[in-house]
Formats: structure tokens, sequence, C-alpha cells
């Protein structure tokens, strides 16, 4: 089955990392101000409050708790899962050594083991991102953000050039857009800032852009290597949740399908147990599979990664690189096609191993024309992928906020379902136009009626070699949405991890006169089991190496 590429535009560019923040520019002077009077960075300074209220704004940090009858239900979950949370990417409060994730008494952020063991989560899937654009965070900043200059020598914002919704063919390469949003060597490399004020090692930091000269990496690191910077990232990220779990027995990481037998079995026996499990949220280190030493570098890379325990990959993040188009890279290139870059040799090449070694292929950030390349794939080795965190464009009764590039509309939802795959559905208004939980699960129950109306259909392949009838069954779409927070990803939630019993009420509760944010169909408490976790958990049942 090949899937067919849908024509979604126009879009309007907004992007779910909250850009329209009226006070982004706090951001922005807490990493200037922080680099310059200390060098190196300290996470306790300005740029860790700014990052902090960047990073994880909660609108609501002790909901009213929901009824004792809702809260039972949500104790009673067998498996709640989480696709995406950027927990690692933060500075760890009492140094770099995963201390944030296990001591966090003041509870910042979205996401602690303490809370995801009150909100009952099972497991959380903990992101790694290397590399993104600063003009992402940025509103009309000149120093930051910069000016291009049209052919009449007058200035313009690169910022409210990009983000111009009556704007959506860039067909000159030499736009603005194509300098900040394809792969080219970014002098405002936004990850450079959060590696280098988190204390992570000199290894991680950016050379090739602006500032470096300034923060000397060339004399003060010499095991520093601009070929492997961005692995690395990666790499060091892992090292976080790995020193986090050594420290604390609650935290148990998941590579195979023993440490989900193991992690199950011991949560049933009242243990209180989280599960933990490393994702790429893009690959930017550089790759060229044209000759047989570049396929073996970049499959030497891969199991680089699986070794520090990635079972989640995902291609792209905010920006195009070697591998594929990213959801807000190039609106059009030299393919022509009107959805972004398609994928390249090298992102199929890196597709094969993540799939050859049972791990998970992620399409969250991926250009529309990369999402079909990679659906296309995935059903020809018939194995699911998810959407980690997503949104989406159709909801009804929802503005232009929803219809952005980072969500999906509902011929892409049911090309997901089609491969047997999940769609991790976020908690950001741009994800879902709003912040409440009853607006998620509104968004849930669309994504399922989406996914069973198309009837899709699957054959059990072992009744059908047996030769008996009837073995094709319709595909019920509860069974192909998931949780996807993005939690901690510079979001605004209603709420944080340890109060997801906001969102089981939403999915469940009867609509009444008194009681009216409350679904019209609203699901059974299986049914909301299956979307909390269950599904989630089939993929990496069938997916996971044992």
């Amino acid at each position: 089955m090949r899937v067919s590429l849908v024509r979604v535009l126009p879009l309007s560019w907004n992007l779910p990392m909250r850009l329209n923040y009226k006070n982004t520019k706090q951001l922005v002077v807490g990493l200037a101000v922080t680099t310059a009077l200390t060098g190196c960075g300290n996470p306790d300074g300005v740029y860790h409050e700014a990052l902090e209220w960047f990073g994880a704004r909660t609108q609501y940090k002790n909901p009213i708790p929901p009824s004792s009858q809702i809260q039972a239900i949500h104790n009673a979950a067998p498996f709640i899962v989480d696709l995406h949370a950027d927990t690692l990417l933060h500075p760890d409060a009492g140094g770099d050594d995963g201390y944030r994730l296990l001591v966090n008494e003041e509870r910042e952020g979205h996401v602690d083991i303490n809370r995801m063991i009150e909100g009952n989560v099972a497991m959380e899937v903990f992101a790694a991102a290397s590399k993104g654009s600063l003009d992402i965070a940025g509103d009309t900043i000149p120093w930051i953000t910069g000016y291009y200059t049209d052919d009449d020598g007058v200035k313009h914002s690169r910022y409210n050039y990009v983000r111009d919704p009556n704007v959506w063919e860039y067909d000159d390469e030499n736009s603005p857009y194509a300098e900040h949003y394809a792969w080219v060597s970014m002098e405002r490399d936004l990850a450079t800032y959060f590696y280098r004020v988190s204390g992570m090692p000199c290894t991680t930091w950016y050379e090739d852009g602006g500032w470096s000269l300034d923060w000397g990496i060339t004399s003060e690191c010499t095991e520093f290597d601009p070929e492997r910077m961005y692995i690395v990232r990666l790499l060091e990220t892992a090292k976080k949740l790995h020193r986090a779990a050594n420290l604390d027995s609650r935290i148990k990481l998941i590579k195979a399908q023993s440490d989900l037998d193991d992690l199950i079995a011991r949560r049933q026996n009242g243990e209180a147990l989280v599960g933990a499990m490393l994702s790429t949220e893009g690959i930017y280190f550089r790759s060229d599979v044209s000759t047989p030493e570049g396929e073996a570098a970049l499959t030497s890379a891969y199991h680089e990664l699986y070794d520090a325990g990635f079972r989640m990959f995902a291609l792209t993040h905010f920006i195009d690189n070697d591998y594929g188009g990213s959801s807000t890279g190039m609106a059009r290139a030299h393919d022509e096609l009107g959805l972004g870059r398609e994928i390249k040799a090298e992102g199929l090449h890196f597709a094969k191993e993540v799939v050859d070694n049972n791990t998970i292929l992620d399409l969250a950030h991926a250009s529309r024309a990369t999402f079909v390349n990679l659906v296309d794939y995935a059903l020809e080795r018939n194995v699911p992928v998810v959407v980690s965190h997503t949104g989406l464009a159709e909801i009804p009764g929802t503005d232009e906020t929803c219809r952005n590039s980072r969500n999906l509309y509902d011929q892409e939802i049911i090309n997901v379902a089609a491969t047997g795959g999940v769609i991790g559905i976020g908690f950001a208004e741009a994800f879902i136009c709003d912040t409440k939980p009853i607006a998620w699960a509104k968004a849930v129950r669309h994504a399922v009626d989406v996914i069973t109306d198309a009837g899709l259909t699957v054959t059990d392949a072992g009744c059908a070699e047996s030769g008996a009838d009837n073995c094709t069954t319709l595909v019920n779409g509860v069974d192909h949405v998931a949780l996807g927070t993005d939690y901690d990803g510079g979001v605004e939630t209603y709420t944080d991890i340890d109060s997801l019993n906001q969102y089981t009420e939403a999915l469940i509760c009867e609509k009444t006169w008194w009681k009216t944010n409350c679904l019209d169909n609203p699901f059974t408490v299986e049914e909301a089991y299956k979307i909390l976790g269950g599904n989630s958990l089939a993929v990496m049942r069938k997916i996971l190496p044992q």
C-alpha cells in the first residue's frame, strides 16, 4: 500500500514552542547576560530562571482534584505512558548529574520522578535534541534574530519574514527562510546555549557560528571535534538519564522486552517504579552514504546511539538536515513539492537501521513529504511508526491556531494508523487550540473517529495461513491514539505530570447540566486506559528487541 501525498497548504507556520510568548525576551536576555557574566554560565543564575520560565510553564500547579471515583479509576490504570518529554535538556538543580529528575523540592518544570509516581505514570520517553535555531525563540529582536535586506536596501526582521502566515511558498533559495531553516551552518544554534550553560562538557559546544571566539572553544577544549559534536550532544544527554537511574532505583531504563516485563511485574507487586526510554529529537551529525565508507560510518553512528540506550528515533527537529525535511524546514525544495523536503538516501539508510535493529521510528517534526516517505517505508517493512508529540489540524470548531506545520491533517492520522502505529497528542495550545483537558479529550475523540470512519482493515496472517474465513477486521481508532505531552519542551500546559487524572476525567466523564466540560461521546474506562498507555505499550511490544 502506498500513501498518497495530500496537499494541505497553505500553512500558518506557527510552532508549538510557544513563539507568541509576550516576554520571550526574558529568555534571550537571560542567555546573553548569564553567558557574558559567567563565561561558562551558571544554571542557578539568570539563565536558569529564564529557562524555567520558557521551557515549562504550568497554568495550575495544584488544580482542583477530580472526584474520588475518578482518582480511583486513574490510579487503577495498568500502564500510563507519555511518549515525549524534554526534561533532560534542562539544567539540573544539583549539578549536572541527573538530580533535576530526582531532587526537585520546588517542583520546577513539568516532570520529575516524584511527580511521575504521584501521577501513576508507568513510563516516560525522554528526548535528546542536538540542534535548533535561536530564531524559533526570538521575537523581533534585531541583535538576536537579525535582519535581512531586500533589493531596495530596506531591512526586515528575519522572524517577521519567516512567520508571515500569508507567505507559504518560499521559492527563492537566497531568502532568509532558506538561509536559516535549511541545512546550513547556523550562527544562532539554540541548543548551544542549553548545552553550554547547563554545565555540559565542552565537546558539546558550538564552534562554527557567532560568538564562538568569545567562548574560546579551541583553546579551552582541545578534545572538541566539530564532526562529532551533534552525536556527542545526544550521548551526553543520555548520560544524564543513566546517572539518574544509577542514583535512584525508582527509575528503570527500558531497552528491551525483558525490561518491560520486569517493569510491569514489579509495578504489579506494588513497587514505585517508572520506566524511562531514550529518544532522539533530530539527527544532526553530518552524513553521506554515497560511498561504502559513508554507509559504514552512518551505521556505526546508529549503533553508538543504540548502545547508549536510544530506542526511539526522530530524524528531524526544527530544521532540515542530511536525512530529510523538517515540518518547520523549507516550504519548497528542488523537488518542487509544496510539502517540504523529501527524505534523503541518508534518511532511508538510517530508517533501515532503526527497523532492522528493532527500534522505533518517530515521525514527529517530519516535513509532510518526509512523513509520507517514512509511512511508505513502514508499510513496506510492515512495522508501526509513532508520532511522539503532535497536534491535530482539523479538530471541529477550532481556529487557525491548530492548522500549523507541526500538526497532522486527517489523512496523515489515518496513514499512521495504517502502519499499526500510534499518534501522541500533546497538551499545548498550538497542538489542540486550547490547554484545557477537555480540549485534549476532544482532539483524541476526533482522531479516534477519523481513523475508525476510514474503514481500514487488518488481516490476521496466522488466521489467513490456516485457511480460515473472516480473518480481516476493521481498524478501531481507539487503538491508535496515545499520550504525547511534550512536557518540559517549551510549552505551557494546564497541569504537570502529577495531575494526569485531569485528563483521565476528561476522557470518561459524562456530560450533565451541571458538568459541561465532558465529551458528548465519552470513552469507556478500558478505552481510556488504551489511550493513556496501552496503545503505546502495544507498539513497544511489537518492536523492541527481546
